[in-house]
């Protein structure tokens, strides 16, 4: 097949040592219903035969490139892939996923019929390498995610968890230069990509269909790399909620906290080293309530006054609570993105 100048879509591919996968991460690109694009893929300092696999595609198909990126990591080289890339929409993939047949016609199509998004994503379906029973948090965690399609559903459930999974988006290469590229740190460089475009304005949006198989295995980067702990989502999670309530708390609201479990109170310690610190504290626990968080007082949520008068901070992420947190204060009249939003 003949390469075309300028491919309409650009397949941006990072890997390293993904031998085991990456054939059939490649034949599902070939199999693509929509021909006109090209692949980049980067080495990523592999020390298997991954890169001689791909090699070997792109002497049969003149649409695939292997290029070894001049830096060290995922950020540098999806950075030096979009560089390259010779097309205005860059769809991201990795190593160890599969695309569905129809996923460029589909999202291409997307962003040709919406001139104003930026950013589109899919639904995935979750495949397993993992033992039985060790895949159930990334299991409920892609059932979330596949819930959250409209602008407004992804930006007002951007600080309970990354709404995309990463190689499941599509974006223009105008808005990567518009909002700034990936960027290298003690961070998920997905996630804070997403919350840096959102906080500048881009607009997001996910079609209600699957159209990536998204891989889970013990080795993947998300399980094993310090960029992807707890603390890590944490910190960008604090970094950026805190510029955003700074933009959006209104001055006659008093600030509150709901949980104050373990993972609610280092939430809170992440908060307060950018200045937000809780005026007090909610809890549904009669042996808590009464106590303090850092001088402040933990309340039952009987005692929670109304949207005119204070905004609440969701803290606690144990499972069912996000739920019976949104009910309790929506029956209360608070409304998300206005006077409460979720951390967790």
């Amino acid at each position: 097949m003949i390469l075309s100048l300028k491919p309409e879509v650009s397949i941006i591919l990072p890997f390293r040592n993904a031998g085991e996968t990456i054939r059939e991460c490649m034949n599902s690109i070939l199999a693509q219903s929509y021909p006109d694009w090209e692949l980049i893929a980067i080495d990523d300092h592999s020390t298997d035969t991954s890169a001689e696999i791909i090699r070997g595609y792109s002497h049969e198909d003149s649409r695939i490139k292997c290029l070894n990126t001049p830096g060290v990591g995922i950020a540098e080289a999806l950075n030096f892939g979009v560089e390259k890339a010779n097309s205005g929409i860059i769809a991201r993939m990795d190593s160890d996923d599969l695309m569905r047949s129809t996923r460029l016609e589909e999202q291409l199509k997307y962003l040709t019929q919406k001139p104003a998004v930026d950013l589109v994503s899919s639904e995935v379906l979750q495949i397993s390498d993992m033992a039985e029973g060790k895949s159930i948090g990334y299991g409920l965690y892609v059932d979330w995610t596949n819930h959250l399609h409209s602008h407004r559903e992804i930006s007002d459930n951007r600080f309970v968890d990354s709404p995309f999974a990463h190689p499941s988006v599509v974006f223009r290469k105008t808005s990567f230069t518009r909002y700034g590229p990936y960027r290298k740190g003690e961070f998920p460089e997905d996630y804070e990509m997403w919350l840096r475009w959102l906080h500048r304005g881009a607009k997001m949006e996910k079609i209600n269909k699957v159209l990536l198989e998204w891989r889970d295995s013990p080795n993947r980067l998300s399980r094993i790399a310090r960029e992807y702990s707890k603390q890590a989502f944490q910190s960008v999670k604090a970094k950026y909620f805190s510029r955003w309530l700074n933009q959006h708390l209104k001055e006659d609201l008093s600030l509150s906290a709901w949980g104050t479990g373990k993972i609610a109170r280092k939430q809170a310690r992440l908060l307060s080293h950018f200045g937000i610190m809780p005026n007090r504290f909610y809890e549904v626990d009669p042996k808590k309530i009464g106590g303090f968080v850092d001088n402040a007082p933990i309340k039952s949520i009987r005692e929670m006054g109304s949207p005119d008068s204070e905004f609440v901070v969701g803290l606690t992420g144990s499972r069912g609570a996000r739920e019976k947190i949104v009910t309790f204060l929506e029956n209360r009249g608070f409304a998300r993105g206005v006077n409460y939003m979720l951390l967790a």
